[in-house]
């Protein structure tokens, strides 16, 4: 089990960075500079209290419905935690994709070809005025 164990968690290492950088980067964009030091610490803070509590209560899980219900469960309550932000999350595509239309009409972003979307320059620059407020 040792070789799979070894690739899901290199899968898991890969995945994690390619969010981290995503996230980050909206982040900086967001954030004013001289508050960013705190707002990273509090995100990077908040992961760790997270996985402190998801090991705690994993192990509780585990040992009253076993390892497949427990995966099963987290995995259901980590999916449906994603819910509420689907429509926020479809509006900004759509206010990015109608954007870049407008301004780029021939670009590639217009077709979805890409498999690594990013931020359009003018909402980058809403981002970056709505954080100086």
């Amino acid at each position: 089990h040792l070789p799979a164990v070894l690739g899901v968690l290199a899968f898991v290492g890969l995945a994690n960075s390619i969010v981290d950088i995503n996230y980050i980067t909206v982040i900086q964009h967001m954030v004013a500079n001289d508050h960013l030091g705190r707002v990273l610490g509090a995100v990077e803070a908040g992961e760790v209290a997270g996985m402190a509590i998801g090991a705690l209560a994993m192990t509780g899980l585990i040992h009253v419905v076993g390892v497949r219900l427990a995966l099963g469960l987290i995995g259901g309550v980590v999916a449906l935690a994603t819910l509420p932000g689907l429509p926020t999350m479809r509006r900004i595509d759509r206010e990015t994709f109608a954007s870049e239309v407008r301004h780029h009409p021939h670009s590639i972003f217009r077709h979805r070809h890409t498999h690594y979307p990013v931020l359009h320059r003018h909402l980058t620059r809403r981002l970056h005025t709505a954080s100086q407020r």
